[in-house]
This record gives C-alpha cells, sequence and structure tokens, in this order.
C-alpha cells in the first residue's frame, strides 16, 4: 500500500481532498505534526484554511475507506520524515516538489484549481479584471468610454482561490523568458 505525506501547502490550498476522492491518493494518509501546529498558529490569527484542510482530508479518507495518521515532531523537517517513512510527498509548493525530488523523495504536486483560469477572464472586449477575497468576481467589458461592469459569479472569492491565480501568474512570469517580478511589496506584486 502507498504512503503519502501531506505537507502543509497541500493542506492550506485545499486540493487534497479531490485527489482522495479521485482515487488518485489511495493508501495511508500522513499529516506532520508540524502542520498542524500551522494550522492552529494560523487559525489563532483569523485564518482556518489549514485547520478546515485537515478536516476536509480527514473526512474525505473517511468517505474512501483510508486511514489518516499524524507523524513527526517538532524537529523533525517533512523531507526528512518522507524519506524515514518511504512516503510519496504531497505538496502544492513547487519548491518543496522539486527540493523533494532534489532528495530523491517521490511527489505528488497536486496545484488547486481555482474556478476562473485568469487567462480565460480576458476575453470578448474585457478591458481589467477585478478581484478581491470575500467579493464576487466582475469584470470592466467595453472600451474606454463605453464600459460597464459585469459580475461573473454570485459567490465571493476566497483567499486560496486568489492564492492560485497569483501562483499560476508568477510560474508563468518565471518559465517564460519575457516576464519577471517587477515589484514585491506587502500588499501587492507587479510582473
Amino acid at each position: 500500500m502507498d504512503r503519502y505525506l501531506v505537507d502543509y501547502s497541500a493542506i492550506r490550498d485545499g486540493a487534497v481532498p479531490d485527489l482522495i476522492e479521485s482515487g488518485k491518493l489511495a493508501g495511508e494518509l500522513v499529516i506532520h505534526r508540524s502542520s498542524l501546529l500551522k494550522a492552529e498558529e494560523d487559525a489563532r490569527r483569523g485564518e482556518f484554511r489549514g485547520v478546515e484542510g485537515i478536516k476536509a482530508i480527514r473526512e474525505a479518507a473517511e468517505k474512501m475507506g483510508l486511514q489518516v495518521t499524524f507523524t513527526g515532531d517538532d524537529g523533525s523537517k517533512v523531507y526528512e520524515e518522507a524519506l524515514r517513512l518511504k512516503a510519496k510527498l504531497v505538496s502544492s509548493d513547487p519548491v518543496v516538489v522539486r527540493v523533494a525530488e532534489a532528495l530523491g523523495i517521490e511527489t505528488v504536486y497536486c496545484r488547486p484549481t481555482p474556478r476562473f483560469k485568469l487567462e480565460s477572464l480576458f476575453q470578448d472586449g474585457v478591458m481589467s479584471v477585478h478581484l478581491k477575497e470575500g467579493l464576487p468576481p466582475y469584470v470592466k467589458r467595453g472600451k474606454p468610454g463605453a464600459w460597464r461592469f459585469e459580475k461573473l459569479d454570485e459567490k465571493p472569492l476566497e483567499r486560496w482561490e486568489l492564492e492560485a491565480m497569483f501562483k499560476e501568474i508568477v510560474e508563468e512570469a518565471q518559465a517564460c523568458g519575457d516576464g519577471f517580478v517587477e515589484i514585491r511589496r506587502s500588499h501587492s506584486t507587479i510582473i
């Protein structure tokens, strides 16, 4: 039976339950105790995605008849634990995946899937896209002097969706030769 060590990025980004329910992760699921601590720290600051992610993994695993266990201590690293357990490391962080592969650890890269691909939003006369956490997505459609705001969806955007789009943009900018991160601030990034 395969063993999967799920890191905090994969827990927080919410892609793991879908992988479990689709059968792509079929085996023992292991969560490092450092992820529990990070989820608790985040929750104390009002960010509950980690706690909700752990709960969703447990519920999906239960539904599929899989076991979830916890391992590691504060001092051990996720990479060390994956090697010790001979587990595949599940992560949504491309750097963690690359480092793990360099160490000879099998990986499962799980990118969260937002409702919208940013590229698909710029169609049919769209001048700009307006995305903010907790609000529905809007586009400005038309041309200068003759435009209108259109709501794309009733459901407000969640932080993880915005972060997934941001990751997509940054990765694309770094992958192609023409793009680069020009300015990085705490509240904005210019690419």
